[in-house]
């Protein structure tokens, strides 16, 4: 994935806000409360300020966090900068959110540092050197933010601005992962998985998975259906398929449905199998998700009555789109196809150019079943 798209800025929604004067109580039946935005009232100020935003009052807003900042007080001035950069986003004051964020980095709020590196990074009409971006990304994860650490870690890997260091790349990641980025978890359990410490991999994916990063999740299932040899855990592969499937993972779907369907070995011979449920998870993985394997998957429960009645029609359909429609093909759903149009059925005529037409895609695709039919 682009390295670009892989520095999602991670803005904290902050609401900010100051004015020396304020009414707390906008309630037409409450009496109005008057209070002083000075050093013994900035939290008051702040509340009412963050109020103000929830309601989209952002000017009011941004007036009590201008002030607040004016006092030192970095969450507004972090609030003033994300603002005039994020919320007036028709007509954005950039050197106003520049200034704002500068501010509330030098008073050590991290997410300023964070956006600030980000706008010298990627802001059109933003000219500063790549070593002041490493700078504020270095200040921020020094202060714990997790996306300073993932974005710090990228200019490692590229060497952009530092001397490149593969170490730093993966040390920068694990910080990231512990301050709840599961970006870097999906890093660091990948980097464990290439060097074959299985354990260690599912460690940092687990991690991932539990701050909801749907690859992670399947990553853990993977690691408990296959990766961990006799400590295999069929009914743990079972249940983090079904949660990032619940993430829209289609792939997590239709292993998750595989299982109840009976279609693989991963999983307890003993465990009852849930048919019906089991063609729900492939059907969504195929339709909703687009997973081109499902379809070759629930194709086949049709075509067999597995969960369901047998429907020749919808099975055809199946095997058609997981082959033709949707990108990679399914191997398999091609080879199907070749059969059904070799041998014909109930609903599908002989058509032995079609049949040598699907066993040909078959083989491309790299399945030597299908180079066997030619």
């Amino acid at each position: 994935m682009d390295q670009v798209l892989l520095r999602v800025i991670g803005l904290v929604c902050v609401l900010l806000a100051s004015t020396s004067q304020f009414v707390l109580a906008k309630d037409a039946a409450s009496k109005p409360i008057n209070l002083s935005c000075g050093a013994k009232s900035q939290e008051a100020c702040r509340t009412w300020a963050d109020e103000l935003y929830e309601r989209e009052e952002f000017n009011a807003a941004l007036s009590l966090y201008t002030e607040l900042c004016a006092n030192d007080y970095p969450y507004a001035c972090h609030s003033v900068g994300y603002i005039h950069a994020e919320v007036f986003i028709e007509n954005p004051v950039m050197s106003i959110a520049l200034e704002s964020y500068e501010k509330g980095c030098k008073l050590n709020y991290p997410s300023s540092c964070h956006n600030l590196g980000v706008a010298y990074e990627f802001w059109e009409g933003v000219d500063e050197p790549v070593e002041k971006v490493v700078a504020l990304y270095t200040k921020g994860c020094e202060l714990n933010y997790a996306n300073s650490c993932y974005n710090l870690a990228i200019n490692y890997e590229e060497g952009d601005g530092v001397k490149q260091s593969d170490d730093k790349y993966l040390e920068l990641n694990k910080k990231s992962c512990t301050l709840k980025e599961a970006r870097g978890c999906e890093v660091v359990g990948d980097h464990y998985d290439g060097t074959g410490d299985m354990k260690q991999s599912l460690k940092f994916h687990l991690m991932g998975c539990e701050l909801n990063y749907a690859y992670s999740c399947q990553q853990t299932a993977w690691k408990y259906g296959y990766d961990l040899g006799d400590e295999r855990d069929f009914a743990l592969y079972y249940k983090y398929n079904v949660m990032a499937c619940e993430m829209s993972d289609g792939a997590a779907c239709r292993n998750a449905g595989r299982v109840l369907l009976g279609y693989t070995d991963i999983r307890d011979p003993k465990a009852p199998l849930d048919e019906a449920k089991g063609l729900a998870l492939v059907l969504r993985a195929c339709e909703d998700y687009e997973f081109s394997a499902a379809c070759g998957d629930a194709a086949s429960a049709y075509e067999d009555g597995d969960g369901t009645k047998v429907d020749l029609t919808l099975s055809h359909q199946l095997y058609t789109r997981g082959c033709d429609s949707l990108d990679p093909p399914n191997a398999y759903s091609c080879y199907k196809l070749g059969h059904v149009y070799f041998d014909g059925n109930d609903v599908i005529d002989v058509d032995e150019k079609r049949s040598e037409y699907y066993f040909q895609k078959t083989c491309d695709l790299g399945d030597e079943d299908g180079c066997d039919q030619l």
